[in-house]
Order: structure tokens, then sequence, then C-alpha cells
């Protein structure tokens, strides 16, 4: 079965609630201000118009692992997960992951089964495939099917054809919400990881922010649960990392 070619496409938006009570959207002065501390900014003047005592404890700088975002709200500490965007439909990189052929993240290998769920290829889906042809279930399973069958250049920056950054299948964006449930329960437990009771997103096109609760901690802010993702999408992001495929999950929200 040489060079198939995926004949996946999404379904129509389904009927769901995308974006439920999302708390209105405000707008102030941050010029030069990082998105972190936008955020930090804006949720403590949050807090303080619903009567609390708010101050900012401190901001990650780029690169530093670390909480984005900590503050105090009643002498209680919370941390903010923040996420700068370009424009209010912009995708959002959630994370990325060093991936190599001997230790794949299992977040890049669920998301990967997910995807190979509802591709179809020549009538029959992903998964299918990889299981009759013995490729198996996770994302280097379903790599090595369309490098063989599809393109010989997909792969990790470590295989032999693959370019230095590594490439993976153009198939591996969708609006299908079971895989975007799929991206969202990840996303979810990543933040819980985290200790972040709070995503934010600062959109520099206008310097507004909005932000949600992840469901960890105390919601003292009353923000809304993070919502329903509208599209996802694997793709490599950057170059190679000391020889690993950085593979980033991009959101659209």
């Amino acid at each position: 079965m040489a060079y198939l070619r995926a004949d996946y496409k999404d379904p129509p938006p389904a009927e769901i609630n995308t974006c439920v009570s999302i708390r209105k959207v405000k707008k102030r002065v941050w010029a030069g201000m990082s998105s972190q501390k936008v955020v930090a900014h804006y949720l403590v003047a949050e807090a303080e118009e619903l009567g609390y005592r708010a101050k900012f404890l401190s901001a990650a700088a780029f690169g530093q692992k670390k909480n984005d975002v900590m503050l105090t709200v009643n002498g209680s500490k919370l941390s903010v997960e923040v996420k700068g965007m370009s424009g209010p439909k912009a995708a959002i990189a959630m994370f990325d992951k060093s991936v190599r052929r001997r230790n794949v993240p299992q977040e890049i290998d669920k998301l990967a089964e997910a995807f190979a769920a509802i591709i179809s290829v020549g009538g029959t889906t992903l998964a299918q495939l990889l299981e009759k042809n013995s490729y198996g279930r996770g994302f280097l399973g379903a790599l090595d099917f369309y490098k063989d069958h599809m393109d010989g250049a997909i792969g990790l920056a470590e295989d032999k054809n693959s370019p230095p950054s590594g490439k993976i299948p153009r198939d591996f964006i969708s609006k299908d919400p079971r895989i975007c449930q799929a991206a969202r329960s990840i996303v979810l437990a990543n933040l819980k990881d985290g200790g972040d009771t709070y995503f934010a997103v600062h959109d520099k096109s206008d310097d507004s922010v909005r932000f949600w609760y992840t469901g960890y901690g105390t919601n003292i802010l009353d923000a809304p649960r993070f919502p329903t993702l509208k599209e996802i999408a694997l793709d490599t992001y950057g170059g190679a990392s000391l020889g690993a495929t950085r593979i980033a999950l991009k959101i659209r929200i």
C-alpha cells in the first residue's frame, strides 16, 4: 500500500457551547510590559475590584522553569499560566515537548492516538491501519506509517531523510470535538500538575486580557471554566534541541 493519501476532512463545527460565560474583556494601557506582567497587573486590579487584598509576587522571565505569575489574594498564593497571542484568532502554543525515538512524552502519544482514531486513509481509519500493519498505536507508529507510505521526509530530527527540525504529518490538525476534548483534558492535567489555578491570555494586538479557572484550587476571582477548544494541532516547534525534535500542541479557543 504505497503512497496513500489521507482523505480525512474535518466535520462542520459541532453545536456545542464553545466559550461559555467568558469574563468581559477589559483593556488597559500596558506599554512595554511582558505578557506575564500585563496579566499580573490585570488580575491584581480584578481582585481589588472584587473587594480583595491582592499583591503581585513574581513573573517568570523568558525561559525560566517556574510558574509564569504568582499573586496573593487575601493572603493566599495563586499561580497563573500565561500565554501571549498576536491576535484574537491566533493559535496558542500550550506546550512543547522534546521527542526522541527512545523517549516520547505520554502527552504526545495520547494526542497521536486520538488523531489516528479520526484520520481516514482510503476509507480506513489510521488507527486500524497501524494495527493491521503492526506499526504500534502511538506517535512513532503514526510517524513511521506516514514516512513509509506518504512522505519519506516525515520523521524526527534524528531520522534519515528528515529535515533538521523534523517533519510531522500535516493531517495532525483538527476541529473535531472528540480530539479537541482529548487535548483539553491533557492541557488541564498539565495546568494542574503545574499548580496553576488560572490560565490567562494576553492579546498583544489590543492589550486585552482574558482568563479562565483551571479547576485546580479555589476560584476566588470567579472566573469561567477553561473553555472548549475550537481547534488543535501538533506541529514542530523551532529547531531541534540537543538532537531532540520539539513538538508543540497548538490550540485555538
